[in-house]
């Protein structure tokens, strides 16, 4: 049986002057070359080829010896290329675009965004996308607590406060909101996250965020590079906002007062009452 949105190996029937028609060899299901034969005749003399099965605008089977960026059961990026007010569509290795319905979107898209989606048959029986890919995911995913991983966002949930990340495009993963110090992730977007927490069912708890070491580090450059910016002196100080902190270097109020501390033990600035600034050592 030909299987719909997979490659499949199917016999070459015949060579006609106009369609190169395959056929699978225990259903005898035919379907239709849908390239030049002029151009592929070579390509495809033998006994057998694999060839791509979709179907054409008016509902008939085609095949393509293309394989397409995505096939059925995969999870991969599809870059938007066009919207609609019935959908978009997507970027996927062929000469013709992929669907993907409004109802099978999880949140807005924009052009060129890069979703994460995976081939779906709708009721007519022609294949389209969907960024309904959280049943898809698997658990059992190779990591260990503190192990780092590339992990993309897919999903929000207000209910959790949480995004839902797809490790390595495959297993389950979420972040939680306040993991992320206030920064709202896009759609599609890829990190590497660290693994917090293997849960009892096998789904991983990840954070975006380095080691406290590791992120303490950074910070303390952070401040350097903002003072030498400056001129050797901020108006930043432990009574300031968090979101004054937050514009001025995109961390938390208690990430800045650490690396403070930091810098201060360390001789390399002062503290004033309304900022800090460099020392002359």
């Amino acid at each position: 049986m030909i299987e719909l949105g997979n490659i499949n190996l199917l016999d070459v029937k015949s060579i006609e002057e106009e369609a190169i028609i395959l056929a699978d060899k225990e259903s005898g299901d035919e379907v239709e070359l849908n390239l030049l034969v002029k151009e592929n005749k070579e390509g495809v003399q033998g006994l057998s080829v694999e060839a791509f099965v979709d179907r054409d605008l008016e509902g008939k089977l085609q095949a393509s010896l293309k394989r397409p960026d995505i096939v059925m059961g995969e999870i991969k990026h599809c870059r938007v290329v066009d919207i609609t007010d019935l959908g978009a569509f997507l970027e996927w290795g062929l000469s013709h675009d992929l669907f993907l319905p409004h109802k099978n979107h999880r949140d807005e898209i924009s052009m060129g965004d890069k979703p994460l989606v995976m081939l779906t048959v709708n009721p007519k029986g022609r294949i389209s996308a969907t960024m309904e890919i959280y049943k898809q995911m698997e658990i059992g995913a190779p990591y260990q607590k503190g192990e780092l991983a590339t992990g993309t966002v897919y999903s929000y949930s207000e209910e959790l406060d949480a995004y839902f990340i797809a490790v390595d495009n495959k297993y389950h993963g979420m972040i939680p909101k306040n993991e992320t110090i206030g920064k709202d992730m896009i759609l599609g977007e890829e990190m590497t996250v660290r693994i917090k927490r293997v849960r009892v069912d096998g789904k991983l708890d990840c954070t975006p965020r380095k080691k406290a070491y590791q992120e303490m580090d950074d910070d303390t450059r952070k401040i350097l590079a903002l003072l030498e910016e400056r001129g050797g002196r901020i108006g930043l100080h432990d009574k300031s906002k968090p979101e004054q902190i937050k514009a001025a270097l995109n961390m938390s109020k208690a990430s800045f007062k650490r690396a403070v501390g930091r810098l201060y033990k360390q001789g390399l600035i002062k503290l004033e009452k309304d900022g800090i600034s460099k020392s002359g050592k």
